[in-house]
């Protein structure tokens, strides 16, 4: 997946594109389990979640987040995160 081969670069943050069948509470463990690890690598985490009529709603998580590979890596195993891209 080229996400996750990505260098550990400095970039503001992640945005996680997810689909409407998102496993939510699988989301919130990772991203709290992820929260308590050490990273050379932080950034915000948007999450952009598909409405039906077609139009996306966009949320920042509280906080900073690790970003480094293997966070990425956690965060594409959950069901419903379709693609992750840094900015």
């Amino acid at each position: 997946d080229a996400a996750l081969n990505i260098a550990n670069t400095s970039y503001q943050g992640a945005k996680l594109f997810l689909a409407q069948d998102v496993d939510f509470v699988s989301f919130a463990n990772t991203a709290e389990l992820l929260k308590g690890r050490e990273s050379e690598v932080f950034g915000e985490l948007r999450l952009i979640y598909p409405l039906e009529d077609g139009r996306e709603v966009e949320f920042l998580l509280p906080g900073r987040f690790p970003l480094d590979i293997p966070a990425r890596r956690a965060l594409k195993t959950i069901v419903g995160v379709a693609a992750i891209k840094e900015y």
